[in-house]
């Protein structure tokens, strides 16, 4: 279903915003009494994703969808008409389950985020930080109908006088030749907005940190990480097959834990982190789609709780004391499936795909003016970074590269 899909690509653009770190982690804290204000941009654009076996596909596959003779005639429900449907397609070699064509559709999804990150260092170890995402994002969806050869003989037969007798062929027919407004009449009358482009903006989740470093020697630095989000952004809404939710709708925890060792000295250094994300249950609507019927018209409010998630890194940076900020890592991320309660028949449908998984290489570059600042040759510290994500492989995830900007202003 879109829907779901569309979800899941909000799903992966708030995996973005898990912690208040850096492209690449590390374990520094501010300074006591210092302040960091963090611009973070990070935009992506969207047309395919991974499918449970990890093979790319168009975001547009729930679309391409068989419209066959039961699913045309699917609402009428006098039985006597369905029967004479029936006879009628039985007596010219066809049947209910032959397609008349198939819908086919293109979708675009574009994903920008602003987050404002704020952070103080309480002590010489310990450093608190909130981070508030605003999101603008977009999808362009056109959808079209090509029918089949069973669909061009159809209504080739149409054309035959005693056809004439059977008016639920003529519906069926009709059907048939406005199969793309049918089905946004469809949508409408079972309470759903039509297929349409969408756009929104609005506040995300918002993320609140305590990051301590507990241990630093010659050869080795620590650090943990403890943060909880809340569920302040817009969640998708069930109407409509094409928005972009803003959060969740549930409240997260995480803990993180992070190693630096230097290579000669602390200008070049590695890095490695994991991480747990806890997800807590909540409720929302959902409509109680199942795999015949992917547009439902029945809506329930059920329990449910996304899958926790985890991540690993590995990196290597180098820092040299001339302002060249500059690394290139891994990560690895992980989502358990998700779990529905009370959903009723729709429990298979909508857990289905839920768990992700993606292989992730990335590279950043930039520069600190801290260096400087120490020197006296500028007035105020402030660091610049860009950095760049690529998806080496993934499963269930949208398919999609980050260009990731950082602007930091120290005082």
């Amino acid at each position: 279903m879109l829907a779901s899909y569309l979800f899941e690509l909000t799903i992966w653009s708030l995996m973005l915003w898990g912690s208040v770190g850096f492209a690449l982690e590390h374990t520094k804290v501010l300074p006591k009494g210092v302040r960091n204000v963090d611009i973070k941009v990070v935009n992506s654009e969207i047309s395919e994703q991974t499918n449970n076996k990890g093979v790319p596909e168009p975001l547009a596959k729930p679309i391409t969808q068989d419209l066959t003779f039961e699913k045309a005639a699917k609402e009428e429900k006098d039985a006597i008409k369905r029967i004479k449907l029936k006879g009628f397609l039985r007596e010219r070699g066809l049947s209910d389950d032959d397609s008349l064509g198939q819908y086919t559709g293109d979708v675009q999804g574009q994903v920008t985020v602003v987050a404002p990150i704020i952070s103080y260092g309480i002590t010489e170890s310990l450093t608190l930080a909130i981070a508030v995402p605003i999101y603008r994002a977009s999808t362009a969806v056109s959808v079209g109908f090509q029918p089949s050869g069973t669909g061009q003989r159809f209504l080739e037969l149409l054309a035959e006088p005693y056809s004439n007798e059977i008016q639920e062929a003529h519906v069926v027919g009709r059907k048939l030749n406005n199969a793309v407004d049918v089905l946004n009449e469809k949508l409408v009358n079972d309470g759903y907005e039509p297929i349409q482009n969408w756009s929104g903006s609005g506040i995300g989740d918002m993320t609140l940190a305590a990051k301590y470093r507990f241990f630093e020697a010659k050869r080795i630095a620590s650090a943990t990480t403890f943060g909880v989000t809340a569920p302040s952004g817009k969640k998708d809404d069930p109407d409509s097959l094409t928005d972009v939710g803003f959060g969740d709708g549930s409240w997260d925890t995480f803990a993180q834990i992070s190693f630096d060792q230097p290579l000669g000295s602390w200008q070049f250094f590695m890095n490695e982190f994991t991480k747990y994300t806890v997800q807590f249950a909540d409720q929302k609507e959902v409509r109680m789609i199942t795999e015949d019927d992917p547009i439902a018209d029945s809506k329930r409010t059920v329990r449910y709780k996304l899958g926790d998630k985890f991540d690993a890194g590995w990196s290597l940076q180098y820092e040299p004391s001339f302002g060249l900020v500059t690394g290139t890592g891994y990560s690895y991320f992980k989502k358990f499936d998700d779990s529905y309660y009370g959903a009723g028949i729709s429990k298979d449908t909508l857990e289905k795909g839920t768990e992700q998984e993606a292989h992730i290489a990335e590279a950043m570059i930039g520069y600190s003016g801290v260096p400087a600042y120490l020197r006296g040759s500028i007035p105020a510290p402030f660091m610049v970074t860009l950095a760049y994500k690529k998806q080496l492989k993934s499963r269930n995830m949208p398919i999609s590269d980050l260009a990731e900007f950082d602007f930091h202003l120290f005082f």
